[in-house]
This record gives structure tokens, C-alpha cells and sequence, in this order.
């Protein structure tokens, strides 16, 4: 080992505890701050949640009406976005993933990204997800109701079609007519499914000022609560007519089917599908076609949106649910700001590195002392061969070593005894060590 090394791996290993305390030191500093910032971001979160509570009911409400699966904002987004993840909502920085509002798919800003999740929006912008709603069965049961009018009434009536099988003689037969049972297994499924929707809606919608404290909204939910009960009412008693009443199936006895299709509509059973029965499901479809369109367009209302210049970062505009939130995710992410989540995962960052440091530290001074052993001087030399230390343990009466300073070369020394921390050279040492330049003895194993 040269001598550059000794002195160098001596002063590595007498500063292992300075380094260490400094850490120590810069790990309280820190959890006191952090401590603060919990206890601002906990006022912080509060404010986020009363105002995040009231906008999921609403989302739920519109994914029943139009399919379409909103972005909730969690807490796990707050801790992803404040650490810059990979894939975060509020900063986003996935290259592989489009985003139709930044040319390089990553924000750079320091006020969050209010284009996705702040406006119920997946990562990309778009949906969460796209699926059935109100709308698509609503669709559906006109498709099928207009197919329905097409057939002839009493088909629609008893479910049954006649047709004349060839002699001779020619014989009319009565039997299931596919299209109109079709017709009639869809039509009952799909009411089943547009009852489930409304009974989701019901769910959902705030139906007290403890759920929604706004008076204007809790009117309109009322209002639209009041609705739902009035439409399934309606459907319900649609459904409570048999679907049809059939005649007898089989040959008829007739040559042809002029009879069965001559069969007094009057003299059959209300059943679903006849034409003064069906119009009670159809009214019941147009009355909720134009209660639903105001009621989406007010449920959008509610929720609101938000205006950002993408180049700037700034909000121009913001308007009802999801705008009053904003400001809550944005003190909560907000780098600028010292309070915030950001800040702590900072903080949380930086103890880490301290953590590893101190571990640096340690396992530098395991591998340094399996070579060479040193302690301070806690004297200056004085050009006696006594010579006053921080810590003898490592030494023995016998050892040769080296005393050696920041700005002084080595020294070589022989140890003759040893009393406590006192050493006796076995020759004088020169009066030019000190220990504001980090005098210290050290010898090589």
C-alpha cells in the first residue's frame, strides 16, 4: 500500500462517524419538514375529498346513461404523479402512450395535467372504457319495436304464424312464428336490462343534502329520482301482460290461412305486443328519450370541465364539479408550492439517499479496517515520543505505524507502550503534527 493510499483510506475511516451524523442530522431536518407537510397536505386532502366525493356519484350516474366509463382520480394517482412515475396521471411522461393535447406525450409543467383523470379521462384522454348504457338499449328496444310493427297483428298477438302445406289437399297449419318469438325474447331481455340501468341510476344519484349539500342540484335530482320511479312504473305494467295468446297449433282443417289472419283482434287477450299494448313500452321509451337528453346535458353541466393551455400550463377557464376540485389537486402536486405532495416524496427521496449513505459508509469502513487501522491524535506532537490518541484498541505495544497529516507527510513510528489512549514511540516525533490537519496514527494489517 503506498503512502497516498494509507492516508487516504486513514481519512476515509476517521470520518465515518461524521458522515454518518451528518446524515442523521440532514434525516431529522427532513422528517421534521415532512412533518409539516402531512399536516398541511391532510388539511389539504380534505378539501380534495369533500370535493371528490360529490363527482363519482355523477360519473356512475353517466356511465348508466351513455356507457362511458369515467376516470376516477384515487389516491394512488397522487402518490404515482408526485413521484413522477412512469405512467402518472398529473405529469404525464409516457412516450409510448398518444396524447392528443401534447405533440411529445409528456407534460413538463408545473401545474398538474388537467386533460385526463381532473376531467374524468383515461391517461390517453379518451374513456376508461365503453360499454352498454341507456342509450344503446334504448336503441335496441326501437329497432326491435319497429320490427314488431311490421308483422301482422294477430302474429303479434298470439306469437304464431299460419302457413298451407301443398296436397292435395292443401292444409293451413298454425305454428310459433321464430320472428315475432325472437322478436319477443329480445324485447323482454332488453326491458329487463333498461330496468337494471334505471334501478343503477337510482343508486347513484344523491338523494339528500348530506350527499350533495348544493340546493340547485338536489332539486334536479329529485326531479330526475322522481322520473325513474314514473318510467319503470310504466314498464313494469307493460310487463305485466302475458306475451301472447296463442290459438291452438297444428292443421286448422282449413285449406287456407284466411281464417287465422281473419281472427277478430278483439276476441284475443291484451297481450305485449298488440298494437294498443306495445304503444304503453313505446310512449314509455319516447318520454324517457326526452327526459334523458336534458338530463345528460345537466349532469355535464354539473360536472363541468376545465380550459388549459398545454404551452403554458395555465388555466384559462374552469367551471362546476370538476373545476372547483382542480385547485385541490393542484396544491396537493403543485411543485411550486412547498406544502404538498411533491414536496414530500422529495424529501422521503432524499432520507433514502442519507439511508444509503450511512450503509456507504459502513460497509467503506468494514472493508477499510480489514487493511489498516487509524486514530485521531488528540494532542499535537510536540518532539517527544509521546503522542495522546482518540481510541488505542486497534494498537499493541510492538506496532509499527505511520503518523501523518491533511498537509504533512508520514511518519513512521514504533510503539514501546501503551497506557490508556497515551502512547510511547520508541523515538521522538517531529512537533509538526496537529490536529486541526487531521494528525492521526494509522497501521497497515
Amino acid at each position: 500500500m503506498t503512502p497516498a493510499e494509507r492516508k487516504r483510506i486513514s481519512a476515509q475511516l476517521l470520518s465515518t462517524d461524521s458522515i454518518k451524523q451528518q446524515a442523521d442530522d440532514s434525516i431529522a431536518e427532513n422528517n421534521e419538514a415532512r412533518a409539516k407537510i402531512m399536516e398541511a397536505d391532510a388539511t389539504n386532502k380534505a378539501i380534495f375529498d369533500s370535493k371528490n366525493e360529490l363527482i363519482g356519484p355523477y360519473e356512475e350516474e353517466l356511465r348508466y346513461i351513455d356507457g362511458n366509463e369515467r376516470q376516477s382520480v384515487t389516491e394512488q394517482m397522487f402518490s404515482d404523479s408526485a413521484e413522477q412515475k412512469p405512467g402518472n396521471f398529473f405529469f404525464p411522461n409516457d412516450t409510448t402512450v398518444e396524447m392528443p393535447s401534447l405533440p411529445d406525450n409528456v407534460w413538463t409543467k408545473p401545474t398538474p395535467f388537467a386533460l385526463n383523470a381532473a376531467i374524468g379521462r383515461a391517461y390517453n384522454e379518451g374513456w376508461v372504457s365503453e360499454n352498454r348504457g341507456e342509450w344503446d338499449v334504448l336503441d335496441d328496444l326501437e329497432a326491435d319495436i319497429v320490427s314488431i310493427g311490421a308483422l301482422h297483428e294477430i302474429t303479434r298477438i298470439t306469437g304464431q304464424k299460419c302457413e298451407v302445406i301443398p296436397g292435395p289437399p292443401d292444409e293451413a297449419v298454425i305454428s310459433d312464428d321464430d320472428t315475432m318469438q325472437d322478436l319477443a325474447t329480445s324485447v323482454n331481455s332488453l326491458v329487463a336490462e333498461w330496468k337494471s340501468l334505471l334501478t343503477l341510476q337510482e343508486g347513484v344519484i344523491p338523494q339528500a343534502p348530506d350527499e350533495d349539500p348544493n340546493a340547485t342540484r338536489q332539486a334536479a335530482n329529485n326531479i330526475a329520482l322522481g322520473q325513474i320511479v314514473t318510467i319503470r312504473g310504466e314498464v313494469t305494467s307493460w310487463e305485466a301482460y302475458p306475451d301472447f295468446d296463442p290459438e291452438p297449433a297444428g292443421p286448422t282443417g282449413e285449406e287456407d290461412c284466411s281464417a287465422f289472419y281473419g281472427i277478430d283482434p278483439a276476441t284475443k287477450a291484451d297481450t305485449k305486443f298488440r298494437t294498443t299494448i306495445l304503444v304503453m313500452l313505446s310512449d314509455a321509451i319516447s318520454d324517457r328519450r326526452l327526459y334523458l337528453t336534458d338530463r345528460e346535458d345537466e349532469v355535464n353541466d354539473f360536472l363541468g370541465d376545465i380550459d388549459q393551455d398545454v404551452s403554458t400550463g395555465i388555466i384559462n377557464s374552469k367551471s362546476g364539479l370538476y373545476g372547483e376540485r382542480f385547485p385541490s389537486i393542484n396544491i396537493r402536486l403543485n411543485t411550486v408550492l412547498g406544502n404538498n405532495l411533491s414536496s414530500l416524496f422529495g424529501l422521503d427521496s432524499l432520507n433514502g439517499l442519507n439511508e444509503s449513505g450511512k450503509q456507504g459508509a459502513d460497509d467503506l469502513d468494514e472493508a477499510y479496517s480489514s487493511i489498516l487501522k487509524a486514530t485521531a491524535l488528540k494532542a499535537n506532537t510536540n518532539g517527544t515520543a509521546y503522542v495522546h490518541v482518540e481510541d488505542a484498541a486497534d494498537f499493541s505495544p510492538g506496532d509499527s505505524g505511520y503518523i501523518v497529516g491533511e498537509s504533512q507527510p508520514e511518519y513512521p513510528v514504533t510503539i514501546a507502550f501503551i497506557e490508556g489512549n497515551r502512547m510511547v514511540m520508541t523515538a521522538a516525533i517531529p512537533p509538526k503534527y496537529r490536529t486541526d490537519d487531521g494528525a492521526r496514527l494509522s497501521k497497515q494489517l
